[in-house]
């Protein structure tokens, strides 16, 4: 907490007292879920308690005060001793003009919005001042409401003085809880960025940041996560039609449920349901595939594997009893495996626990994002779980030896593939196994990330931490493959360089956008997140209008949602596609009102064909992207 900020953004702030409520509750009382309607600072005069706000708890005694930001959701309960208190309810705002310094000031470090509590030193001077504070508020002349506000000044100051002098228990991510449960509260309806901003009082980037630099994730990618979840949640605990699952999650279309279930845990819904009733029959036979290898699908092509997005407390204990039973059965795979390479006259000694392969080899330390891993020099049976790397490994002349069924499914991947062995969607520990990799190549932190560990030496790659170039020579250095992976870069810098400036010709000052999504909501995308945003945005440099500049590709976010009444303002001369979205915007008279629609500027994109960002990928949506271009050129 930066108190000569906060004390900065309160000598340049407009405070608006909205109302000052005194309660007294009994002991058995309680105050349910109640989100703050604005700001708040709570005074307890007397008594005992617990006090929630989100996701933080209190214990409070006599003369504790507690501030926090609009939106929170505050609850009282526990009480073991009558408590009394006051709620002072207030805006803080930034009027206008004001420097750009405060602007940003307010946008990063809301003071308005922290969340902390303290005792004070000194507490009956505070406390006859909130006393007086009431007593005015209950008068309706203008000297009392002047009175109301001056003495809530002297209060603020005080409260700063004791921030000053001692350590009190200040919470700022309180920004990042409130978006999680307005997601959690509304994920079956059309969550936009833009009513989530008004509702928080913030504007759309700076909750995109703010949320990106907390978590790690965007916006959008804990919307699909959390209806995912929900969706698996339905499918595992009742018979309810997967129609109706995916209208109850926020899909009325139960075809695109289908896909989007699919290309984010690797399987479908009819099929998953399908092996979950067969584990709760076999769950003990080691044959069955583990319930948190299924699981560990979910969400993993938008690499959030964080426990405390997938699961309330307490929801993981049936799931470790289940690691345990399936522990039992890798650790009997392994045994076997180890004692056939014994009977064969193999050393069964190796560096990395867990080691199938029988040859000794060269090793290297590499650092990978998990930790310091002893890798073979040159390896040679690698088995890829991060589906979005498959693509690099091929891109450097290395087959792996097992991959999922969905990254084999990639149409760009034809004539390179031939011979790989399917791993499975979900990941199959014991096939992993069969195959005696010696080398993994997973997300960091997936689900299983332990258990493929105990099977070869695995790496961690945390996706989107590089761009693909970088990306690529990172695992040029991984798989002593530096002169390969130059290589590429070298011909795929010669490729743009050839049709670059023929592309920006055509396009000129001219925007391009580069749409997607669902049969209810819409999305425009940046450049790092594929379908040929790398290309677009980044290697010929196009423009992109004003605000997806500052939406998709100031703020990072891979994609974002956005009212199609605001079509108009999204898209650009040149519109790229995807065909899932297609149906919903054409249902909208806008579309057929914006210019590249009438001058016959509208690429389709293949949905499925066109997730992949790797190089062999990139590749094929590079001729797609000049191809369009072109064509779209000769349409003028």
């Amino acid at each position: 907490m930066n108190i000569e900020e906060h004390l900065l953004l309160w000598n340049y702030a407009s405070i608006k007292v909205l109302d000052v409520r005194h309660r007294v509750m009994r002991i058995g009382d309680t105050l349910q879920p109640y989100k703050l309607p604005t700001s708040v600072l709570i005074v307890i005069t007397r008594g005992t308690a617990q006090v929630h706000l989100d996701q933080t708890n209190y214990h409070v005694i006599q003369f504790q005060m507690i501030h926090s930001g609009k939106g929170a959701a505050l609850e009282i309960n526990q009480i073991t001793n009558e408590l009394e208190c006051y709620l002072i309810f207030y805006k803080g705002s930034v009027p206008y003009p004001v420097g750009q310094r405060i602007l940003q000031l307010f946008e990063k470090r809301n003071a308005f919005q922290i969340q902390f509590s303290l005792v004070p030193k000194y507490p009956v001077t505070i406390y006859e001042k909130v006393q007086l504070m009431y007593e005015s508020w209950q008068q309706s002349r203008w000297l009392e409401r002047l009175q109301v506000k001056t003495l809530f000044y002297q209060i603020i100051l005080s409260i700063y003085q004791e921030l000053c002098s001692q350590e009190s228990y200040v919470k700022e991510t309180d920004l990042v809880s409130q978006i999680k449960r307005y997601v959690d509260e509304h994920y079956a309806d059309s969550i936009k960025l833009e009513s989530l901003a008004e509702h928080l009082n913030y504007s759309v980037s700076h909750i995109s940041a703010v949320f990106k630099r907390e978590t790690n994730y965007s916006f959008i990618e804990y919307v699909m996560h959390t209806r995912m979840k929900k969706a698996v949640a339905l499918l595992k605990s009742t018979n309810v039609s997967l129609k109706d699952i995916a209208t109850s999650v926020g899909y009325t279309d139960v075809h695109y449920f289908n896909r989007i279930f699919k290309r984010h845990l690797g399987i479908s819904p009819g099929k998953y349901r399908k092996r979950v009733m067969e584990q709760g029959i076999l769950e003990d036979t080691p044959q069955i595939i583990m319930e948190s290898s299924i699981e560990g699908e979910m969400f993993q092509r938008y690499i959030v594997n964080d426990n405390h997005y997938q699961y309330k407390k307490g929801e993981n204990i049936p799931m470790s009893q289940k690691h345990k039973t399936n522990f039992a059965a890798i650790v009997l795979l392994c045994l076997t495996l180890l004692l056939g390479a014994c009977s064969n006259g193999t050393n069964p000694q190796s560096k990395t626990q867990g080691q199938t392969t029988e040859v000794t080899q060269e090793t290297i330390v590499y650092k990978a994002a998990n930790r310091e891993v002893e890798i073979p020099k040159n390896p040679k049976r690698i088995v890829v779980v991060a589906d979005s790397y498959a693509g690099y490994l091929l891109a450097l002349g290395i087959k792996p030896i097992g991959m999922s069924d969905f990254a084999l499914s990639n149409p760009y991947f034809e004539g390179k593939i031939d011979g790989i062995e399917s791993i499975g969607d979900n990941k199959s520990i014991e096939k992993i196994l069969e195959l005696k990799p010696d080398l993994i190549i997973a997300f960091d932190g997936m689900e299983g990330f332990e258990n493929f560990e105990k099977i070869a030496p695995t790496v961690g790659i945390k996706y989107g931490a590089m761009s693909y170039r970088e990306q690529l020579v990172e695992f040029g250095k991984m798989l002593n493959r530096e002169k390969e992976a130059a290589q590429w870069i070298n011909n795929w810098d010669e490729k743009i360089a050839d049709n670059k400036s023929t592309i920006q010709e055509v396009v000129g000052d001219q925007t391009v956008s580069l749409m997607g999504g669902t049969d209810k909501e819409v999305y425009i995308y940046g450049d790092h997140y594929s379908r040929g945003g790398e290309i677009i945005y980044g290697e010929f440099q196009l423009n992109a209008p004003a605000l997806v500049q500052k939406e998709a590709l100031e703020s990072k976010e891979w994609g974002v949602a956005f009212s199609i009444e605001r079509l108009l303002d999204y898209a650009g001369d040149f519109i790229f596609v995807e065909d899932t979205a297609l149906a919903f915007l054409k249902e909208s008279i806008l579309w057929n009102e914006l210019p590249a629609v009438k001058n016959n500027k509208v690429t389709i994109l293949d949905s499925d064909a066109s997730y992949f960002n790797d190089p062999v990928s990139l590749e094929k949506q590079l001729d797609i992207v000049v191809e369009a271009f072109n064509k779209m050129h000769k349409n003028e």
